[in-house]
């Protein structure tokens, strides 16, 4: 039985990548082509193999147009694997028979990219906030939390908010020694925001999954504080 179509049209649809996925399969001379669709929500380091082939096949990476990226070709029943790095959007995988004819293993896995760090110390560094600044990135089972530092140079009013999720996620905003200040923590897919006066100094933003798998974008203002007035009578 295949359970893999012979055309990009025909493509067995796997759905977004988030744990890896296997299936078996056979290609030979009377099923030369299977094809199997998926994709990637973020960037994400894409990690394919076939293995246990008792003849030669071979497979490739497609892009959403059926455009080959790359091809894996070893000889014999040697196993083939793909490592690439994609950004967000549909591809293809194609097992093809080379020669002979035989069963396979398809094994997918795509790990996001994490562009913020694990912790305080690693936390992707921001600047100064002069200008409201948004980051795209993602949480989830294997990369839980997502750490930020900014730096206020004079008292501002700190405007925070997170929003795009397909999952629930939260944020704290911490204090330059890592201690929090507070929390937003809204249930299910609702976006979180936070609003705090703060002094000058470095803080950090701390991003967290608390169930599922989501992407984010979290945006980032501070508005200083006008101390001073604007007119002799205010002054």
């Amino acid at each position: 039985m295949d359970n893999a179509g012979n055309t990009t049209a025909t493509a067995r649809a796997v759905g977004t990548l988030t744990a890896t996925q296997s299936f078996s399969n056979w290609v030979g001379s009377l099923d030369t082509n299977d094809y199997y669709s998926f994709n990637v929500g973020t960037q994400s380091n894409l990690t394919l193999s076939l293995t246990g082939l008792t003849a030669n096949a071979d497979v490739e990476l497609l892009n959403s147009s059926g455009a080959v990226i790359t091809t894996a070709a070893a000889t014999g029943t040697t196993s083939e694997s793909i490592t690439r790095l994609l950004s967000t959007g549909t591809y293809y995988a194609r097992v093809y028979q080379s020669s002979g004819d035989t069963n396979y293993s398809l094994s997918l896995n795509a790990t996001p990219v994490d562009n913020a760090g694990d912790n305080t110390g690693t936390a992707r560094a921001v600047g100064t906030l002069t200008a409201t600044q948004s980051f795209s990135d993602w949480v989830g089972s294997v990369d839980t939390n997502d750490y930020y530092s900014f730096n206020v140079g004079i008292q501002s009013n700190l405007t925070l908010s997170l929003t795009g999720l397909t999952a629930n996620a939260d944020v704290q905003l911490l204090n330059g020694s890592g201690g929090v200040i507070t929390t937003s923590a809204k249930s299910g897919t609702t976006s979180e925001s936070i609003a705090s006066l703060l002094n000058t100094g470095t803080y950090f933003v701390r991003v967290y999954r608390s169930s599922g798998d989501t992407n984010y974008s979290l945006s980032l203002n501070a508005t200083p504080i006008d101390n001073a007035g604007n007119t002799t009578a205010t002054a």
